[in-house]
């Protein structure tokens, strides 16, 4: 049963979910302007995923999933939006292959949801980072063949209200190198945390990446390069 916390309609006044994609790719594409890959090519994808953490946090983002009396969810809906790196681009890039040069096409939405995959089940198999993913089926299964990619840029960060989990937003960019999509979630990470921490403190922020946690409170600007 979820904790008497304010209701998403008041921890969330003025903002529908579709400000608060609106807001994501602002930042994320603010982001990408830094980095060289996507100046060059103008192509790439960012993609955000919101999974709902509670009952309330569902109806905020349409209502499409099933709980029974209880709050507990029975069919819990994913919301997924994908959108491309600069406005009128394409999620497809050409991808140089460093070893002899050859050219492949690469659709960055599809690999950008292979980082989501790999990231979630490091996070569901409380599996600290990449690098300690050792197991027999880590090693094994998870992989690019069967739909994950373990790269770096995807970001999960889980919205907390005091201490009640409200959501789960995944932030990936594809189609520049991992370190450089990495960068670009980051930043644009941190920005919807302060985004969301300047309208009410209560908010509470957890991120992940594939390398592990990290802080979200660093100053605007001067996040890692």
């Amino acid at each position: 049963m979820e904790k008497n916390i304010k209701s998403l309609t008041n921890l969330f006044i003025g903002i529908s979910y579709e400000d608060a994609i609106d807001e994501v790719v602002r930042a994320g594409r603010r982001a990408k302007n830094s980095i060289e890959t996507f100046a060059k090519s103008h192509n790439g994808c960012i993609l955000v995923m919101m999974v709902p953490l509670c009952q309330q946090a569902d109806t905020w983002l349409g209502g499409l999933s099933e709980f029974d009396d209880t709050g507990r969810a029975l069919d819990l809906h994913e919301y997924v939006f994908a959108r491309t790196i600069t406005p009128g681009g394409s999620h497809t890039i050409q991808w140089v292959d460093p070893k002899d040069n050859h050219v492949e096409p690469v659709n960055c939405f599809a690999y950008a949801t292979m980082k989501i995959a790999y990231l979630s089940h490091l996070i569901k198999d409380n599996i600290s980072d990449r690098d300690h993913d050792e197991t027999a089926q880590g090693a094994a299964y998870y992989c690019e063949a069967n739909g994950y990619s373990s790269h770096r840029g995807a970001v999960c960060v889980t919205v907390y209200y005091a201490d009640q989990p409200l959501m789960r937003f995944y932030i990936v960019f594809s189609g520049a190198t991992e370190d450089e999509d990495l960068q670009c979630a980051l930043e644009t990470a941190r920005h919807f945390c302060r985004y969301l921490d300047n309208r009410d403190p209560n908010f509470r922020f957890a991120l992940r990446t594939v390398d592990g946690a990290v802080d979200w409170q660093v100053e605007e600007g001067k996040e890692e390069r």
